[in-house]
């Protein structure tokens, strides 16, 4: 399937849950799952991979589309005001280091960019929507 924020960023369809174990015997038994839940237990190996795969494509949709004013809504993170437009952006960056390495390639700034796309959600979550 065509994911073109994920794809763009070169995480194939092998690298997302969906595409894990293309050849392995529980097809069926998966495929069961998706169509009574939406989705099948792959999503739930790696969930913290899984949640800031689907973020990053929503926030990148978001922020291309959105038809409201992105800077209407300001938030204060760690002393600073930012636009959902500005938490946006940290977060769109944050997802990008975390889908783009490999759990090894992972330092400590990039844990605590990762931690800060959770924070920040939590922050603008009531005013994602248009």
């Amino acid at each position: 399937m065509k994911r073109k924020y994920l794809d763009k960023l070169g995480i194939t369809s092998e690298k997302r849950p969906d595409g894990y174990c293309k050849n392995d015997k529980r097809q069926t038994k998966w495929k069961k799952e998706r169509k009574k839940y939406g989705f099948d237990e792959r999503e739930m190996w790696n969930m913290d991979y899984t949640f800031y795969l689907w973020l990053y494509e929503r926030l990148r949709y978001f922020l291309n589309f959105a038809p409201n004013d992105l800077a209407y809504h300001t938030f204060e993170y760690k002393g600073k005001v930012l636009t959902q437009k500005q938490c946006i952006k940290k977060m769109i960056k944050g997802c990008e280091i975390r889908l783009t390495k490999e759990n090894w390639e992972i330092d400590k700034e990039a844990r605590k960019l990762e931690k800060e796309v959770a924070e920040i959600w939590a922050l603008v979550l009531p005013a994602m929507w248009w």
